[in-house]
């Protein structure tokens, strides 16, 4: 893998990450708005559970996908790095 191919596999990386990142957060603040909603209304039926349970799919999906065993090759920079944490950071 040439060094240029190395910078386009990270930067996918990180817009990946990102990508989980800015996803984790919309649903955090749909959520809350959500039971707002429920509790301003009367707090019958909690019917926010419904989206709560589709965002947590989606939340499970976005993590795999950005955090996953397929998210990226390993490289021996990697690998390098692994064994630097397994000595203690030396």
């Amino acid at each position: 893998m040439t060094h240029d191919d190395m910078r386009e596999a990270a930067k996918r990386r990180l817009l990946s990450k990102r990508g989980f990142y800015r996803y984790l957060a919309w649903a955090a603040v749909v959520t809350v708005v959500l039971v707002i909603i429920w509790a301003a209304t009367g707090m019958g039926y909690f019917w926010p559970m419904w989206p709560i349970i589709a965002f947590v799919i989606g939340t499970i999906f976005s993590a795999y996908s950005a955090f996953g065993p397929g998210s990226r090759p390993i490289s021996e920079a990697d690998i390098d790095n692994e064994v630097r944490k397994m000595n203690g950071g030396q």
